[in-house]
């Protein structure tokens, strides 16, 4: 009886091991969204901006990704706003669905450089502390709180008026891992999370997402991207272009890509030291003139799967083995025995 208890228990704990196994994830991967509110005191004009236009461009590199993001807000008030808002530097997302979780953490955002109307403004960085800082991420149902420190800029909206932020930061995309099953590996991983527009007043009315491959990048070393249906693709100019309108944007609408593979001696401190280079690159790439009949709408592959390696279905085999196997084995060794024993009390049995 002790024996089948056994069994059973080993049979539920190798389900939850395999089950977990399974679950799909991108770790330390490069990116991050929109700004967010950020004192208590602001928390009064929640929803009351809305984020009329959004123009986001981004110029993959191996090992690192720059991002120029446009935003057009309109204060639908009387009164002038004026309100504290940033970026956290660090934080996790986390999607649960039908028991399969994706865990996505966020590298730090680097050289944060930010103009309101096309002035630039000073940052100040500041703990996360709940005694200065709105709950604005918990409006967010897959944020975890887990950001150390702040980037922080105060905003002027006029009333009945429209105030452009631009922001332009770097996000190091070598150090991400693709995790599937008992398999992984080390492409670059570049995550821009749209979700984040949703705690401006909805809807974003028109967006634009730009993608531009450098270095020596080509579709054809994208693993993955989600949504997988959204991109047009212009293979001559080695560009991705989505355009969207009336979005209120939720976790499906981040969009996930993984592309090339881990760069061996990359040196993440020279690239931060050229940033005004890559700044003034990515500003040129935002001015490009886009015909949109040059992109053709392309399925691609999902980012999270990435197959089977030869060592992950060699653990999966030993560990299949080790908990069904010997179990079915110790079992079958009894039960023979048990046979071989009967047999033999039979069979002096009748020769008495």
């Amino acid at each position: 009886m002790k024996k089948i208890v056994l069994f059973i228990v080993l049979l539920v704990w190798a389900n939850n091991i395999f089950g977990n196994a399974a679950q799909p994830g991108i770790f330390g991967a490069g990116g991050f969204g929109k700004f967010y509110l950020f004192f208590p005191e602001d928390s009064i004009h929640f929803k009351k901006i809305q984020m009329q236009e959004e123009f986001i461009t981004v110029n993959l590199y191996n090992g690192f990704t720059v991002v120029k993001g446009q935003y057009w807000m309109y204060n639908h008030q009387d009164d002038t706003i004026k309100m504290k808002v940033g970026y956290p530097l660090n934080a996790t997302y986390i999607y649960d669905q039908f028991s399969t979780a994706t865990e996505i953490r966020f590298d730090a955002l680097y050289k944060l450089k930010v103009k309101i109307d096309g002035l630039s403004q000073e940052l100040i960085q500041l703990p996360d502390t709940m005694e200065n800082r709105w709950n604005s991420l918990e409006q967010i149902p897959n944020y975890n709180n887990s950001a150390t420190d702040w980037y922080i800029w105060e905003t002027t909206f006029l009333p009945k008026s429209v105030t452009k932020i631009e922001v332009w930061f770097i996000v190091n995309t070598n150090e991400s891992l693709v995790r599937q099953g008992y398999n992984n590996k080390n492409h670059n991983g570049f995550i821009y999370v749209l979700e984040t527009g949703s705690i401006w007043k909805n809807p974003i009315e028109k967006g634009r997402v730009f993608i531009h491959f450098n270095d020596d990048i080509t579709l054809d070393k994208i693993h993955g991207i989600k949504p997988d249906s959204i991109f047009g693709v212009s293979e001559t100019a080695n560009t991705l272009l989505y355009d969207f309108s009336n979005l209120t944007p939720g976790f499906d609408d981040n969009i996930v890509i993984t592309y090339g593979s881990w760069v061996e001696n990359f040196n993440w401190e020279k690239v931060i030291e050229k940033y005004d280079k890559y700044y003034t690159e990515i500003d040129k790439t935002s001015k490009t003139e886009i015909n949109k009949s040059d992109f053709e709408l392309t399925k691609f592959d999902n980012p999270y799967e990435i197959g089977s390696t030869w060592w992950g279905s060699l653990l999966m085999f030993l560990l299949f083995f080790i908990i069904y196997g010997i179990p079915i084995l110790v079992v079958l060794t009894i039960v023979i025995v048990i046979i071989v024993v009967v047999r033999k009390k039979r069979k002096k049995k009748i020769q008495s």
